[in-house]
């Protein structure tokens, strides 16, 4: 009779043990170029879920390092039908059907490799609101950082004599079974790129088709920007897609920041002349540098950027942050455009708002004078200046150092400067 009653019971209880909320991950660690898809789905098995008797609604949500909590991505109203979807993504679909959602990223980046959480919520059998939540953490390969690493450390790009094809075997005229060898003693490269097959379409086997094919293979593995950057490191030096190197800040604020101007110790000289400004200027390994004019024209002359601008004076730490930060080019004499403040150094920015960039041998400034001869440094004068990041390293003259007036005055100047931009998303 117990065994009579026991099994009845497990008949009965099997269903329930059954239902429940899931999340299914297609691809729990993710690599650039090797995971061509990111795959979420949030399902709820037999239509039932423990301690909900009716279900109102299904929602899936991503972890942000910024404001560290979820924040919902999409929600789909089961009684009306009704999907939200909360973010616009670049290269997605989206896709949902009774209790379920998913969502698939293409080619997915490191910024994607987050925590993801399944919600369902509604009403218990007294009406009381539950919910019921399920997560799975997406983790990002740290094998391809050291990839990027070794082939910039080849210089593959620059000199691509180092690479040779070899033929591994025919099938037809135009399809061409290939594996590119890479002359040199890394074990890295070895193990993880010599056994690649790569598959050629070409009628003529050009050298020039293989370079090409392998810079926008190594392109295809560099960040587009700080965004795609995380790290151990506070600052972390890296190549862009782009090509251009440069300091990413990967901790304040959520990180993400392209730095284009440092100053830590003095032993950069930043009075220089405007083809310096313009080009760039300073050593990554020092730790002080200017970007360059037309790098940060080249970075913000599309999209939305914010600059922030972080300081030390007295070993006290300030920022000032400005939207919609942009410069112009260079027929337009490097432009400020700053919009709405914030922040705790106080606003000596908004004084060089729509000026123009000048140097000792270029005057661009509002004053009968030459103010970046004047006070020896380069800035956006007005005539002349309520700030100035580019002047005589720890000068107390009035107007000399690296003021900024409404914290430093002008006879006083910050011992750290760090001026930064991050795209919106």
């Amino acid at each position: 009779m117990a065994f009579l009653l026991s099994l009845l019971l497990g008949v009965y209880l099997a269903p329930l043990a059954l239902s429940d909320l899931v999340i299914n991950v297609q691809q729990e660690v993710i690599s650039p170029v090797f995971t061509s898809q990111l795959v979420i789905n949030c399902s709820v098995t037999n239509n039932q879920v423990p301690n909900i008797d009716v279900i109102k609604s299904v929602s899936l949500s991503r972890y942000n390092e910024t404001i560290k909590d979820f924040y919902v991505l999409l929600s789909l109203d089961t009684q009306t039908f009704n999907l939200q979807q909360f973010v616009q993504f670049r290269h997605a679909q989206v896709s949902f059907g009774n209790l379920f959602l998913s969502l698939t990223v293409y080619n997915p980046v490191q910024s994607d490799a987050q925590a993801y959480r399944c919600n369902v919520d509604g009403d218990n059998s007294i009406l009381k609101s539950v919910s019921v939540k399920a997560k799975k953490e997406v983790r990002y390969e740290p094998n391809v950082t050291a990839l990027i690493q070794e082939i910039t450390r080849l210089k593959i790009s620059e000199e691509i004599e180092k690479c040779s094809l070899k033929n591994v075997g025919l099938s037809g005229n135009n399809n061409i079974r290939s594996k590119l060898h890479f002359v040199g003693n890394s074990e890295f490269v070895k193990e993880y790129i010599e056994p690649l097959t790569l598959r050629c379409s070409f009628l003529n086997i050009e050298r020039k088709t293989i370079y090409t094919f392998l810079h926008e293979l190594i392109s295809s593995l560099l960040p587009e920007s700080c965004r795609d950057v995380f790290s151990t490191k506070d600052r972390k030096v890296v190549t862009l897609a782009s090509g251009l190197k440069v300091m990413c800040d990967t901790k304040t604020d959520g990180g993400g920041w392209i730095i284009f101007q440092r100053r830590i110790n003095g032993k950069v000289d930043f009075y220089r002349g405007w083809k310096e400004y313009r080009d760039g200027f300073g050593d990554y390994n020092i730790g002080e540098f200017y970007l360059g004019n037309e790098n940060i024209f080249n970075l913000t002359f599309t999209g939305q950027y914010d600059l922030r601008i972080d300081l030390e004076y007295n070993n006290k730490t300030y920022f000032a942050q400005y939207e919609d930060f942009k410069v112009l080019s260079e027929s337009e004499k490097y432009k400020l455009e700053i919009g709405k403040y914030s922040g705790n150094a106080t606003d000596s920015l908004s004084y060089h708002n729509n000026m123009f960039f000048s140097t000792f041998d270029k005057d661009n400034d509002k004053s009968s004078e030459n103010c970046a001869e004047m006070y020896s440094g380069a800035w956006w004068f007005n005539a002349c200046h309520h700030s100035k990041l580019n002047g005589k390293w720890g000068s107390k003259f009035p107007g000399v150092g690296l003021n900024w007036y409404y914290l430093t005055g002008y006879e006083s100047s910050v011992s750290f400067s760090e001026m930064k931009i991050k795209e919106r998303k």
